[in-house]
């Protein structure tokens, strides 16, 4: 199977460009680079947040792990556990998304004995990630070690329990059904502004998506999201997605954001990009 050709985001039309005032976007190999985020990155979103373009951070790092970046980064908001809690700038405490009444304790314990079906079908190969404990929506373990192969029969076995299973470059995901970032983003921005992104095409034409890997995905449905990025290293995972961003970078990691951020500035006339 052939590898899809994704489009230059410099063919992004600069008048959707000067409209964008929604950012949503993944941390790990898209903001990060090689683990570490940038002074480059930094300036970019400090410029944004000057520009009035708000940031949401969409990860599936852990909800204390959040709500410290959106502490202290220049970010609109954060969500947290690929979608499952989120953070608005100012907030201390988290907002559980989608639990329909039932409890965080109830959803960590099934989600636990999810895992402990799955290290029966793969014996000392699936190891807790340090911070699994502190996380309240999902239950993740290291992706270090697992081949392709392995992340579809564990996406297999973990939906056979009722639930969601999703990896990004270095961790896997077990969560509830319907739990995504897509629905954890618009939710935060609906939160943080009063605003819903769906009330009519010109509204969805504000926001764009950018991300890197398989549990961004759901920031890559053009169904949800008319405009969205993928940084230049997304182009290694793109047989594993049924969504794929509309655009690419050409540089990979932070600097994709950076590059991103920059064609925003100045089509929204920043003289500083």
């Amino acid at each position: 199977m052939s590898i899809p050709k994704l489009k230059s985001l410099n063919l992004l039309n600069s008048s959707v460009l000067s409209k964008i005032d929604f950012i949503g976007t993944d941390m790990d190999g898209t903001l990060t680079t090689n683990g570490k985020i940038s002074a480059a990155v930094v300036d970019s979103l400090i410029r944004l947040e000057k520009a009035g373009v708000h940031v949401f951070l969409v990860t599936g790092r852990s909800a204390g792990w959040v709500s410290a970046m959106v502490s202290l980064f220049p970010f609109a908001g954060g969500i947290a556990e690929n979608g499952g809690a989120c953070f608005l700038k100012g907030q201390e405490s988290p907002i559980s998304i989608g639990t329909d009444g039932v409890t965080l304790n109830e959803i960590r314990a099934k989600l636990e004995a999810c895992f402990h079906l799955l290290c029966k079908e793969m014996p000392g190969l699936l190891k807790v990630t340090g911070d699994n404990a502190f996380r309240v929506s999902d239950w993740t373990f290291e992706r270090h070690g697992l081949s392709l192969q392995d992340l579809l029969l564990l996406r297999e076995k973990t939906e056979s329990c009722g639930l969601a299973f999703t990896y990004s470059t270095i961790h896997c995901h077990i969560m509830p059904a319907g739990q995504n970032k897509a629905t954890g983003l618009l939710e935060t921005i609906f939160r943080s502004t009063g605003k819903s992104l769906f009330e009519s095409a010109e509204a969805r034409e504000r926001i764009l998506t950018i991300g890197d890997s398989p549990n961004d995905e759901p920031l890559f449905d053009q169904s949800v999201f008319m405009h969205s990025v993928g940084v230049a290293n997304v182009q290694s995972h793109l047989l594993e997605m049924k969504f794929l961003p509309h655009f690419v970078t050409n540089s990979s990691e932070g600097e994709g954001f950076v590059e991103m951020a920059n064609l925003i500035l100045k089509n929204r006339g920043d003289s500083a990009t």
